[in-house]
């Protein structure tokens, strides 16, 4: 019987920084996702050069605090799990 010598908690722990690792790049997938939602949104709108990437310099902060907003609820979410 080989499984009663496994370490259940260290493969729980790597199991867990494994879902924590999926939270942090899913939350980056969001935050790629909407800034080229946003700059999709802004070509559609006929938006000039200059006034995009003037909203471009300012639109990384939004999109970065939603990102971290939704990479903590996720966390939270998969700590409860």
């Amino acid at each position: 019987m080989p499984d009663l010598d496994r370490d259940w908690r260290a493969a729980a722990d790597v199991y867990r920084q494994r879902l924590l690792s999926m939270c942090w790049w899913t939350a980056f997938a969001g935050y790629v996702a909407g800034g080229l939602a946003l700059a999709r949104l802004l070509e559609l709108a006929g938006v000039s050069e200059a006034w995009m990437d003037t909203l471009a310099m300012v639109a990384w902060l939004p999109l970065g605090a939603s990102a971290w907003w939704l990479k903590n609820r996720l966390e939270d979410w998969a700590v409860r799990l």
